[in-house]
């Protein structure tokens, strides 16, 4: 057999494949290639904490679906940058996108004015709303280093379990950021 062909992106796109496969994949299967960029803060050239920038938030999506990423997991910002990129921006220009809204801490368990913080009482509501701005996931810093002592967990068990319940009933997952064991 001869190798596999592919064309170049059309239209945003990955062209249908021409050629025979080197291997045998499966009856009727292709083998394509297609990246999934599973940790990406579209939002923000760099980790700089700073509110996202939306033209280049659109300009880096353009260019990971040219570089062949076909999916990108965004768990959030301190804002909602990487929303409104896929909502601007045809699917057609851009990887499909899922991604976390604005990021849920408790009161002092992040960068301060970064996340959303929270009180306890207040986390199945902030959750619910985050699901409902989010593209199929809520993202929440679980602990946070503090000075002196480490990382603190942010939420008990009865919280993790309550912000799972709310997020699931929304149809998003929840991510969370931990730096302990």
């Amino acid at each position: 057999m001869g190798d596999l062909v592919t064309r170049d992106v059309v239209d945003g796109r990955w062209a249908e494949p021409e050629g025979e496969a080197a291997e045998v994949v499966g009856e009727d299967m292709w083998a394509l290639p297609g990246l999934v960029d599973a940790h990406a803060h579209l939002a923000a050239e760099r980790l700089d904490y700073e509110p996202g920038d939306l033209e280049g938030a659109l300009r880096r999506a353009r260019e990971s679906l040219q570089a062949g990423v076909t999916l990108i997991l965004d768990k959030g910002w301190r804002d909602t940058t990487t929303i409104e990129v896929a909502r601007l921006l045809d699917p057609g220009e851009r990887p499909d996108i899922e991604a976390a809204g604005r990021i849920i801490a408790s009161k002092g368990g992040y960068y301060p004015g970064f996340a959303l913080e929270v009180g306890p009482d207040e986390l199945g509501r902030e959750v619910e709303a985050q699901a409902s701005v989010g593209l199929g996931w809520v993202k929440l810093i679980g602990d946070w280093p503090r000075k002196g002592i480490g990382p603190v967990a942010n939420f008990d068990e009865s919280q993790l379990r309550l912000a799972v319940e709310v997020a699931e009933s929304a149809g998003s997952r929840v991510a969370i950021h931990t730096m302990a064991r």
